[in-house]
């Protein structure tokens, strides 16, 4: 990711359920972080041009207030590799636009990426410096099961859709 002079761009991944947010909010406390969840949410809200080029996917559905239904969305992508592509192809350049442009505005020499899925995507190239953060899975399981409600399939299934862990760290560099 192209940075002002003498500015260091660290990206923060790792696997599900892991800490990355919590992590994450421990460094923000210093430096600026951004959170691509939280880009990817900003972009499936209605009024956004990714929530228009979404609703036109045939598998994409609306709730009674117009707001994507995200779990049905999970479930369509995470179990058909050409839905996940299309979405993707969507919410990817635009999450990079704006992770660029805020970095961009960052005045501080040192800035956090929080990218969830940064090996899967193949975005690792853009930076230079990237931080796993993992745990053993049970532990992810049982905090996705309490803190995000998922049942134990669900949690299952979003551990399954991303690398593991050992592949994670073995990429980067903390």
């Amino acid at each position: 990711m192209p940075a002002l002079p003498g500015q260091k761009i660290i990206a923060i991944t790792g696997t599900i359920g892991s800490g990355k947010s919590t992590v994450a909010k421990i460094l923000a406390s210093r430096y600026p972080v951004i959170d691509c969840d939280r880009v990817n949410a900003e972009l499936l809200l209605p009024g956004s041009p990714a929530y228009d080029a979404l609703r036109a996917l045939p598998f994409i559905k609306v709730d009674d207030q117009g707001q994507i239904d995200k779990p049905a969305m999970a479930k369509a992508i995470f179990g058909d590799a050409s839905k996940k592509a299309a979405v993707e192809g969507i919410l990817h350049p635009r999450i990079f636009e704006r992770v660029q442009a805020w970095i961009l505005q960052q005045q501080a020499p040192v800035v956090f990426v929080e990218m969830p899925v940064l090996f899967e995507i193949g975005a690792e190239c853009r930076f230079k410096t990237v931080w796993c953060v993992t745990c053993d899975e049970n532990v992810a399981l049982q905090r996705l099961m309490e803190q995000r409600h998922f049942s134990r399939e669900d949690a299952k299934a979003r551990i399954a859709n991303q690398w593991d862990a050992r592949k994670k760290k073995a990429g980067s560099s903390v």
